[in-house]
């Protein structure tokens, strides 16, 4: 213990006699630590832990076109997930989504919002359920959308 005292004194006493050595061991301690807890992090919530409440998140697989015209993963329209759906017999389920901005109002102000459109199987294929009231239904879809083409003015 006599020796780990003195080792300890001889260790502070050559950190006060170069404080600007002293100062830059403990940034660059500092800034190590700091990166490896960032990223430590980061890739512990997107790769390790799996997706909060999505049923079986290993089963789960993202389909991209290659037209990048339209953004980094490409786009696809609606038909192209019809189709797709219709002939790809590899997947037990095939559900699509999009983003779009849309304006909330009834309140003093309107906001403005990002919303996520779904397709009625979403949450079905997710194994996502409702907290209050109900998920999306496929006759939602044909309220709006007939199968004749007409579209609705609800």
């Amino acid at each position: 213990m006599n020796t780990l005292l003195k080792d300890l004194r001889y260790g502070i006493r050559s950190l006060l006699r170069q404080p600007t050595f002293s100062f830059v061991a403990v940034l660059t301690l500092a800034l190590g630590i700091g990166a490896n807890a960032t990223i430590f992090s980061f890739i512990n919530g997107l790769l390790l832990r799996p997706i909060p409440g999505v049923d079986r998140p290993d089963r789960l697989v993202g389909i991209y076109t290659s037209d990048y015209s339209s953004g980094l993963y490409g786009g696809s329209s609606y038909p192209d997930y019809v189709d797709l759906k219709q002939q790809a017999d590899v997947f037990s389920d095939l559900a699509a989504y999009d983003y779009a901005a849309v304006n909330l109002t009834g309140a003093e102000t309107p906001e403005r919002l990002r919303a996520g459109l779904v397709t009625s199987n979403y949450f079905q294929v997710l194994g996502v359920g409702a907290h209050l009231g109900r998920t999306a239904r496929p006759q939602d879809r044909e309220a709006r959308f007939p199968a004749d083409g007409r579209v609705d003015a609800a």
